[in-house]
Order: C-alpha cells, then structure tokens, then sequence
C-alpha cells in the first residue's frame, strides 16, 4: 500500500489560454504585516526580526504607535533629553512603563547587594546613620590605621609665627634667636576641628610664649611659655576657641 505524505505542499491550476500556472492554496508574502487572531503553531524554525519594536526615543515610537494596546513592549534606545537608557517599556493603558529587571536592586525597602559595583558622579547618599551601616565603623577605623601616616610632620619657623589648618598634627619648631610668639588664631578665622593636636618646640635660644589669638582661651600651668631651649608642649582644641597646653612650661 503506498504511503501517504502529509507534509503541506502549494496546489497549482494551469490556464491553457493565458499558459500561466495559478497557485490554488495561496503563499504567504514575507513582506506583509499579519495580525494572528488565533492559536498557531510552527513545525519548523522560526527567525525574528533583528529588532523588536525598537525606537530612537519616546518621539518616535509615539509617531510610530499613536493608539498603543496594553502590554505592548518597545524598546527606546534614548530618553528625551537624548541620554542612552536602553530601556524595554510596555504599555500599562495610559502610560509606558518600564519593564522591571527581577535582578536590579529597586533600593525600596531591604535589598542584599553582592558583588555591585556603582559608578558615576551622581551617586549620592545622605543622612545614613554609620550604625546602620554594618561593618563600615570596622572598616574605616582599619583604613586609618593603614593610611595615616606614622611619622611626624616639622614645621621649622624662624621667626614668630600664628597657626594655619595644615599644621593640624605636626611639631612646630621654633629657631628664633629672640623672644618670640606662636599665636593660636580664632576660630572664625581658622576651623580646627576640635581635638586637633599640634606639638611645639623651642629650638633657639629665644623663648617662645604660647599666645591667645582674639577670643581664643589657652589653659595651661604654670604658665604659657616653654621654659627654655628644647623646652617642648602640645596644644589640643578642646572647644571652639578653648585650648589646653601641657608641656615643659613656665610662668
């Protein structure tokens, strides 16, 4: 019994007077649009388009697609200022809407980042509180103590000389051959930051005298000069413009 073969094939009637052969099922154009009312089913390999409606940007697709159905999905390259977003957007019924990434971190409410890395200038964070960060108190103190520097910082003056912020931390040495001063200035002209610590020493023959700048209150005892050559102290901000020296002093 001869076999039967099922696969779909295009039936064709001849037309003796015009000799043409007309195909009676019909073929579909490839270059037509179709719009699929019901359930179909492809045996064979199925090529998409290279793009899915892909748009430049919003403008675009708007004059490409002016009555949009709910749960279309385009694909705009850039938003309306012209920036690349890459963004697939549907159509919720009045508005398009972007299509949620299941992996991207919403930050809306508790998200477990790992291994992400975030880049770029606008990256901003405000107002977090170091103790809801877990760990980072732990990490930051780590980097201190791997980063500061471990050797002091001289400042060798030759003459009498008043504060500036870059001395935060340093020895000031004092070479003067006279008397002289080391004027601690205001706050208002120059912020420390409170608990700032700045050691002096007198390396001349010319006794240097710890001075209070305008509004400045320095508390030591028994005085505020350092007693002699080689004679040191240390001055510490302990408020705004309240300071303590302690040191080889005298009256």
């Amino acid at each position: 019994m001869p076999s039967y073969d099922d696969t779909g094939k295009i039936a064709y009637a001849y037309d003796a007077d015009t000799d043409t052969w007309y195909a009676i099922l019909g073929k579909a154009s490839t270059a037509a649009n179709y719009n699929w009312t019901g359930a179909h089913g492809f045996q064979g390999t199925v090529i998409a388009s290279s793009k899915f409606n892909c748009f430049l940007n919003p403008a675009a697709r708007a004059s490409s697609i002016s009555s949009p159905s709910i749960g279309l999905i385009t694909f705009i390259q850039q938003n309306a200022g012209g920036d690349t977003v890459n963004l697939f957007e549907y159509w919720n019924g009045s508005e398009w809407a972007s299509v949620a990434d299941p992996n991207a971190a919403t930050l809306a409410g508790i998200e477990t980042l790992t291994n992400k890395t975030m880049s770029g200038g606008d990256n901003t964070f405000s107002d977090i509180p170091v103790a809801a960060i877990s760990g980072l108190d732990t990490v930051l103190d780590g980097l201190a103590d791997t980063y500061a520097s471990k050797y002091l910082t001289v400042n060798a003056r030759t003459a009498s000389y008043t504060l500036v912020l870059a001395d935060d931390g340093k020895m000031i040495e004092m070479g003067v051959g006279s008397a002289n001063t080391l004027t601690v200035p205001p706050n208002s002209s120059v912020a420390f930051p409170p608990g700032t610590t700045i050691a002096v020493l007198q390396t001349g023959a010319g006794q240097t005298t710890l001075t209070a700048g305008a509004g400045v209150t320095i508390n030591g005892t028994p005085g505020l000069k350092l007693r002699t050559q080689w004679s040191s102290a240390t001055i510490t901000k302990r408020g705004t413009d309240s300071w303590i020296a302690i040191g080889d002093l005298s009256a």
